[in-house]
């Protein structure tokens, strides 16, 4: 099994207001897609 921990300490995923963009969120399923 794969696993995975993702942490964003810059604040460069998840906005000040504990958001995920669209774009960041268009990203992921990219990255996840590609394995």
């Amino acid at each position: 099994m794969t696993k995975a921990l993702f942490l964003d300490l810059d604040g460069t995923v998840i906005s000040s207001n504990y958001q995920v963009s669209k774009k960041n969120i268009k990203a992921i399923k990219k990255i996840k897609k590609a394995g």
